[in-house]
């Protein structure tokens, strides 16, 4: 008996095993497909990294822009044909975008790929004989490709995208709040404008676009926001969830500076505290989204995640 009972009790651990393995063979499988592969109409040798973006417009119409890394590209002209980064005659009765938001009306000649070997990607995109409403969509999965020129920050993606509207364009989808600049990711970082795969625009006319492509930096922001006040060191700020402004505190010695920076890192805002001092800094102009405050003395540094929602 206690050796059929042992006997039961390793089939069932074989089963289980078994289980174990189909299902992990099955994820390997799935993540494997997630990862599909692009490749440029036309490229002699396709690019190490080939980013679609399926535009529609609102007669149905299609169109589809290439963006691509690669190491070997040149950063200045004459583009670089072998690649892909080739010039098409346009056909004016159609929908169609490019790159670059001028043509020759002489030759009629665009482009619909572009390709760089730099880690600051990004290029101004037009359309034309497009209807609204917009749509463009793309892959997620290939901000996670190894191929592009960013550290691996996984879970994180390697990138993150930003794709730029003006007036008198406004966004459907995410929502009517969004302006400006809208943010790719499908990783949550709580920003108000995101997209995780698609973006629909609307209005009353079309504008510039601009499309761009940089490192992910919002592994710190997965933390969340600290609602309240914050004390780091020598400094408090409050309250980190704003509105129309914020204060900085400096509790002690030294004179300190800070610095406000948003998703793209770029600074918006600057200055300095005085010894036991207090500073008010608005934030009426603002944009909704995430902000990393950054305060600094001789002797020490410290930064703080700002919300505006």
């Amino acid at each position: 008996m206690v050796i059929e009972a042992a006997e039961v009790l390793f089939f069932k651990k074989l089963c289980v095993m078994k289980k174990l393995y189909y299902l992990f063979s099955f994820f390997v499988c799935v993540q494997f497909s997630a990862a599909q592969t692009y490749t440029v109409p036309g490229a002699q040798v396709q690019p190490a990294w080939v980013f679609p973006l399926w535009f529609e417009d609102g007669s149905g119409a299609k169109d589809t822009l290439y963006f691509c890394y690669d190491s070997t590209a040149k950063s200045v002209l004459p583009y670089d044909t072998i690649l892909g980064e080739v010039q098409t005659i346009i056909d004016t009765s159609e929908f169609t975008v490019y790159y670059g938001c001028s043509f020759n009306f002489s030759t009629f000649l665009i482009r619909q790929s572009y390709v760089t070997d730099s880690n600051s990607l990004g290029e101004s995109v037009c359309v034309w004989h497009a209807y609204l409403p917009l749509k463009i969509k793309w892959d997620r999965n290939l901000f996670y490709i190894d191929s592009l020129p960013y550290p691996d920050q996984g879970p994180a993606p390697r990138a993150k995208g930003g794709f730029y509207f003006d007036i008198p364009m406004i966004c459907i989808d995410p929502g009517i709040d969004c302006f400006g600049t809208i943010l790719m990711t499908d990783t949550i970082i709580s920003a108000s404008c995101y997209a995780t795969d698609s973006i629909v625009l609307g209005g009353n006319g079309f504008s510039t676009f601009w499309f761009g492509i940089t490192a992910w930096d919002g592994m710190e922001w997965l933390l969340g926001v600290i609602e309240g006040a914050e004390t780091q060191n020598d400094w408090q700020v409050y309250p980190t969830l704003i509105s129309s402004s914020f204060h900085i505190k400096n509790n002690g010695p030294p004179v300190s500076s800070y610095c406000v920076y948003d998703l793209w890192g770029r600074m918006v805002k600057r200055g300095e505290i005085n010894t036991f001092d207090k500073v008010t800094v608005e934030t009426q102009d603002w944009s909704s989204g995430l902000f990393l405050l950054v305060i600094s003395n001789q002797h020490r540094e410290s930064s703080f995640k700002l919300l505006k929602p």
